[in-house]
């Protein structure tokens, strides 16, 4: 017979967690490193360096320029931001 594909996450139906990644709540580990790397990536310190005052929602130019300084994209720094209180939503 035809070989199997493996089971991902996505194609299990768990979709995306809140924190942006598959199956992320479920596993401490992955939620762990991707606090890790957000933090690598945006480092609060830096990011509040640049920004002195929350953004308003509807400034997303204002979001995109800050994700291409650290080289991330616009959702990573917008979550980010949200999670710095720094994103007026």
């Amino acid at each position: 017979g035809r070989p199997r594909r493996a089971q991902t996450p996505l194609r299990r139906g768990r979709g995306v967690g809140r924190s942006g990644s598959a199956g992320a709540d479920r596993h401490p580990r992955e939620a762990e490193a991707n606090a890790f790397a957000l933090e690598l990536l945006t480092p609060e310190a830096a990011i509040r360096a640049e920004v002195d005052t929350p953004i308003p929602i509807d400034q997303s130019h204002l979001v995109h320029a800050l994700a291409r300084k650290f080289g991330v994209e616009d959702a990573q720094m917008a979550f980010r931001l949200v999670h710095l209180g720094l994103l007026v939503l």
